[in-house]
């Protein structure tokens, strides 16, 4: 008797444990980004402390949403076909060119306060060298491609979606592996290092996911890899082997974690989730901006006060802004291009 298939994730509907687990995402990149701009600033020391939580937050936080992201691939792609490119184009690639140009023209203002310095030709380079973290929306949008191709082809080929997923996931981790090899362009590199996630999200949101749910012991294992990285260093820092473990654990503990905050904790992390695009683009100007005023205002250096300030600020005051102005016109060209045929939320 044939097997009933399996459950897959809906483009077009919010999961809780999902968002949750792109709040605790975006925490950890405005941590992150905070922190390296403070150290940089001089203003937090780079101490063993500082040092574990960077290695053990950098190791993961962007694996995840790559592999978040992959979990809303299949979906989006069923229903569009290869229309999804001209989505993807309006809701990645359009907030990357605005944005960038935003937070360079912004840097390039205020460019005796900054932590590093900016020309008006990086204005031009953005379409193959990425502003600081928009690589990441730059890196999306290409893996993104690849899967479109590949997923247009096999379903000109007729070949079967479970043999299509086991060959893009595999295909990734060879190209994971085998990175090394690839000539060093950015773009290739981008592709070979963080297809892989993707592909996995892809292929966990089409495994019945209540069976096969990572065991609660990944979070100790996360924890553990980190401590021997940085304490024990049983492993090279550069070892491969090591990189996608320590992902695929710190992935694994977050999708652990995700469903009891999500059922204890509606409101903060979900609502960070629901607006994590609006987050990443704006976060680096709230915090920078509020350690500008900080230092050279107020005169302030303690750096559990710029920590604090900055995370809160990079974390509260996007959202703020987009509710201030949500009923303007102008707010529907902010993070994505409008296009009345695609729901927002298949993004």
């Amino acid at each position: 008797m044939q097997q009933p298939e399996p459950k897959r994730v809906k483009a077009n509907k919010r999961i809780a444990w999902v968002d949750t687990a792109k709040g605790i995402g975006i925490i950890l990149v405005v941590y992150g980004h905070v922190a390296r701009g403070l150290e940089k600033s001089h203003i937090l020391s780079d101490s063993t402390l500082f040092q574990f939580l960077d290695t053990s937050i950098y190791s993961f936080h962007m694996p995840l949403f790559f592999f978040l992201s992959g979990m809303f691939f299949l979906g989006s792609y069923k229903k569009y076909g290869v229309t999804l490119f001209s989505h993807k184009i309006a809701t990645i690639v359009y907030p990357y060119i605005l944005w960038s140009v935003i937070q360079l023209g912004i840097k390039l203002a205020l460019s005796g306060y900054t932590n590093s310095s900016t020309s008006y030709s990086a204005l031009f380079s953005i379409f193959w060298v990425p502003v600081e973290q928009f690589w990441f929306l730059y890196s999306l949008f290409l893996i993104t491609s690849v899967h479109i191709l590949f997923f247009s082809l096999t379903d000109r080929l007729q070949i079967p979606k479970k043999y299509s997923l086991w060959t893009i996931l595999g295909t990734a981790f060879l190209l994971y592996i085998a990175r090394a090899l690839v000539p060093g362009v950015f773009q290739l590199q981008t592709v070979c290092a963080y297809m892989v996630y993707f592909s996995l999200g892809l292929y966990f949101a089409n495994i019945n996911q209540s069976a096969n749910r990572p065991l609660l012991a990944l979070p100790f294992c996360f924890l553990l890899l980190c401590y021997t990285v940085l304490y024990q260093h049983y492993w090279p820092s550069d070892s491969v082997f090591l990189r996608f473990t320590l992902a695929v654990t710190g992935i694994g503990s977050v999708c652990t974690l995700s469903p009891f905050f999500a059922k204890h904790s509606k409101f903060l992390l979900p609502v960070l989730g629901k607006y994590s695009m609006e987050i990443f683009c704006t976060h680096i100007i709230a915090a920078s901006g509020i350690r500008i005023v900080l230092l050279h205002l107020f005169h302030i250096n303690n750096p559990i006060i710029h920590l604090v300030c900055g995370v809160s600020c990079g974390l509260i005051l996007p959202v703020l802004c987009i509710h201030l102005v949500r009923n303007q016109a102008f707010a529907a060209y902010l993070f994505s291009f409008p296009r009345s045929r695609f729901p927002r939320n298949s993004r």
